[in-house]
């Protein structure tokens, strides 16, 4: 609990502010803080977001970025100062990012701190499960605490759960289900999407464009022209010297969980080239998230990702997973390295190849995933799906 000389001084820096959207979820959060920023800014609101993702940054109001230092470990307390600064500057709505994976912090960030008007939750999917729980309805118990008093819930009608109906109604706030259709009833179903956006991500900023009264046309010009986040999902087309090999390198080693990437990699199959290119994976593993090897192992074994017909593995538990899995995998197209220096790693995806190849960056982005990420980004050229 927050001691009572601080609940004051966070009350005092929140007082001027009096639009507040908290943002929580396992998949999404960072981008959806951009994508509503991006809506509220384009109504005329003076605007100061923060996202904690794959950097923390505050984004002001004149759209400029600073990353957050800090000193030791991330704390919850980062929000008053969140607060703080929104006040200064004379903002009159603020989008933060929640950082807190315990259901006792959550309640304490959600309620305590930001006392948000709105709250979203992006999605409910197995990750940080030592802390959120076990199972998807464990994990939306825990974003449930999040819940405020007298408010706004926002979700995708997919990721509604019971409890979050139960809470909402306990704490007398709405709940808004967004459609899965909302994005073509509210654009028009010829309007391209951007391939490396969550459509779900899209609708989210909609219906709080929605419920906000912002035109849904004018908030749509907003959102296509959104900066994405540090590390979000990307598509780089990678040549081999000397030859015409080319490779269609994606960054998605921050989505992290099998179910996530198995949906980029479906949305990756509607767009030419990719159903036409044989794929390679290189799994990213880390030593400290058995849960995630485990999930991979699983998804892998039941053969969730048939368009991998090669994975190189790197990272820790890399040599346990390649052991369970040659029962679904001949040995040639299981590779293990230890590899450190990014040209290296594309010299030994190359040796894997024959002909233009698409690259399929999973699992994590901490320690090799982030190399390569970078290294994607600089020699290679962005490619616009």
């Amino acid at each position: 609990m927050i001691l009572f000389r601080e609940y004051r001084l966070i009350r005092l820096f929140r007082y001027p502010v009096p639009l507040r959207i908290a943002v929580t979820g396992t998949r999404g959060k960072s981008s959806v803080v951009r994508l509503i920023t991006a809506v509220l800014s384009g109504s005329g609101l003076r605007v100061l977001a923060k996202t904690t993702g794959t950097k923390p940054l505050l984004i002001f109001p004149d759209g400029t970025e600073k990353e957050i230092f800090r000193r030791g470990r991330p704390s919850i307390l980062e929000g008053k100062r969140f607060l703080k600064t929104a006040a200064d500057l004379g903002a009159n709505a603020l989008v933060g990012e929640m950082m807190s994976i315990q259901p006792e912090t959550i309640y304490v960030e959600s309620h305590q701190i930001l006392d948000p008007r709105i709250l979203v939750i992006t999605n409910v999917r197995r990750d940080h499960m030592e802390s959120l729980g076990r199972s998807n309805l464990d994990i939306a118990r825990s974003y449930a605490a999040a819940i405020p008093a007298d408010g706004v819930l926002i979700l995708p009608e997919e990721e509604h759960f019971p409890i979050f109906e139960k809470e909402a109604r306990r704490r007398r706030t709405r709940v808004i289900r967004v459609p899965q259709d909302l994005l073509e009833r509210a654009v028009g179903e010829r309007e391209v999407l951007p391939a490396t956006e969550f459509k779900a991500n899209l609708r989210l900023a909609l219906a709080a464009a929605d419920f906000l009264k912002i035109d849904l046309q004018n908030a749509w010009n907003s959102l296509r022209s959104v900066r994405s986040d540090p590390g979000s999902l990307s598509v780089h087309l990678i040549r081999k010297k000397m030859s015409c090999q080319k490779l269609l390198a994606v960054n998605a080693f921050s989505v992290n969980d099998p179910d996530s990437t198995m949906i980029v990699l479906s949305r990756l199959n509607l767009h030419h080239p990719f159903r036409d290119l044989p794929w390679l994976g290189i799994l990213n593993l880390r030593s400290d998230r058995g849960d995630r090897t485990q999930q991979w192992l699983e998804a892998l074994r039941a053969g969730l990702f048939p368009e991998l017909k090669k994975l190189v593995l790197t990272g820790g538990h890399a040599v346990a997973l390649r052991n369970k899995l040659l029962a679904r995998f001949e040995p040639s197209s299981l590779q293990i390295t230890k590899i450190k220096d990014p040209s290296k790693m594309m010299e030994l995806v190359f040796g894997m190849t024959e002909g233009d190849t698409a690259v399929i960056g999973m699992g994590n982005r901490r320690g090799m995933g982030g190399v390569m990420c970078k290294h994607w980004s600089t020699v290679g050229e962005l490619y616009d799906l």
